[in-house]
């Protein structure tokens, strides 16, 4: 808008801080491409008028609509308001711009529309732009209804346009509710914990204290006096619980050693009477191998003679197997008795 050369009409429905008591619906703004926005707010020129059709409102509906009027003749600017589009023109402003303006501007003008809006906003439709050479032309049409699909388009668009318009201003206004409630739960968070830590040393503080006065009254002495009746109680007990197990251990080993030493006893018999029994057999072997060879010898001798130079050395061997089987016997005898 800064430095433009020409007319601005704007059309605003919201009361905006910025223009204070400057604020007008319909403002006009005359520049010849000197003055800055500030400039031109101080001179603004307008009027208040009934073109703000709400949603919320019980009579809304989008075939309700206004017409602007623009008309500039002969340096002379001229704003009409048709606030229902009954063809009720009211005046909104003159403004003679002879001086305001350069000459011919008009011939090398430019015939432009925009919008712009803030957090929040209404929903604006332009439904026509027109331009006559008359402007009594335009103030004598008529205005056609819309049709009933347009109506229910239009309808639509701004049901969704007011939807969204408000899930975005409700988010914005949850978003900041949530960065409030974070800080104040911080700062809750932060005065709880001081609060909890204060308490707590207070409450173990009063504690101690009362500990370390109670250690000489008469309820410390008598816990002290139970706690050392209770140690020799369990001292007793556990005394006992040794002794009574002690004997029985005692008794178990006795009773082991006694079953062991009738088992020893009666392998050692048994192990003797097998020896007994192999030794007699061994030495019944031995007497009938000397008989059968002291048999064998006598009839070697008699059948070679009995005045034989052989004799000597039969004799000789007979005695020597004779101490050989003695001499084996009294081995086992002494083996057995346990002396070898």
């Amino acid at each position: 808008m800064d430095r433009f050369t020409g007319v601005a009409v704007i059309l605003d429905t919201f009361r905006n801080q910025e223009s204070g008591q400057n604020h007008k619906d319909v403002s006009v703004l005359v520049n010849d491409g000197t003055k800055k926005a500030d400039d031109l707010q101080a001179l603004l020129q307008g009027c208040d008028a009934r073109i703000r059709y709400h949603e919320e409102r019980a009579d809304f509906s989008v075939s309700m609509s206004s017409r602007l009027l623009i008309a500039y003749k002969s340096g002379l600017l001229n704003i009409k308001i048709d606030p229902e589009s009954k063809g009720e023109w009211e005046e909104c402003v003159q403004i003679d711009t002879s001086e305001l303006l350069p000459k011919n501007w008009l011939s090398r003008g430019f015939l432009g529309l925009s919008a712009s809006t803030g957090a929040l906003a209404d929903n604006h439709d332009i439904f026509s732009l027109t331009a006559y050479s008359d402007a009594e032309e335009g103030q004598l049409e008529s205005i056609e209804a819309p049709h009933p699909e347009v109506d229910l388009r239009h309808h639509i668009e701004h049901e969704l346009l007011a939807l969204s318009d408000s899930v975005d201003i409700a988010l914005d206004k949850i978003k900041k509710q949530e960065e409030a409630s974070e800080d104040r739960i911080e700062n809750l968070e932060q005065l709880v914990g001081a609060k909890v830590d204060a308490s707590m040393s207070q409450r173990i503080t009063e504690i101690e204290q009362k500990i370390a006065s109670q250690v000489s009254t008469p309820v410390f002495e008598k816990l002290l006096n139970a706690e050392r009746a209770a140690e020799d109680r369990l001292g007793v007990l556990e005394e006992k619980i040794k002794k009574d197990m002690g004997r029985d251990l005692e008794e178990r080993v006795a009773d082991l050693e006694r079953k062991f030493s009738q088992k020893i006893d009666k392998t050692v018999a048994s192990t003797n009477k097998a020896n007994a029994y192999q030794q007699k057999s061994i030495n019944e072997k031995l007497d009938s191998y000397a008989n059968d060879l002291d048999e064998k010898i006598l009839v070697q001798l008699t059948e070679s003679g009995a005045g034989s130079w052989k004799m000597p050395f039969v004799f000789l061997l007979l005695l020597m197997c004779g101490g050989a089987v003695g001499f084996y016997k009294w081995y086992r005898e002494m083996k057995k008795s346990h002396l070898l």
